[in-house]
């Protein structure tokens, strides 16, 4: 084999090689956080925890809420669903208590 195909072959395998490593570093900083686990919840203080406790009428058939379900976060002025949230994180370190709102 000549020189200049053996050059061709080495730079080949290395770009494969660097290739290959881009393609395991992109799916460990990205794909892995897609699953809502605590690194790829949202971790920021609410300004208000609340909890609709308001009365409702269930239909038949109708699945009725749960507590998770009625919780909301409110962020500078808006609702929020607490399910993007790391709640625990949130309980842990922030000085917000959930409010029932009748």
């Amino acid at each position: 084999m000549d020189k200049n195909k053996k050059q061709k072959i080495i730079i080949a395998v290395i770009t494969l090689l660097v290739l290959i490593l881009v393609g395991v570093y992109s799916y460990k900083s990205y794909g892995e956080n897609l699953s809502n686990t605590p690194t790829s919840l949202i971790r920021q203080c609410p300004d208000s925890w609340i909890q609709n406790d308001m009365p409702t009428i269930i239909n038949p058939g109708d699945v009725q809420l749960t507590d998770e379900q009625r919780q909301s976060f409110i962020i500078d002025g808006e609702k929020k669903d607490i399910t993007k949230y790391d709640i625990e994180w949130v309980k842990s370190q922030c000085s917000v208590e959930l409010v029932h709102l009748y």
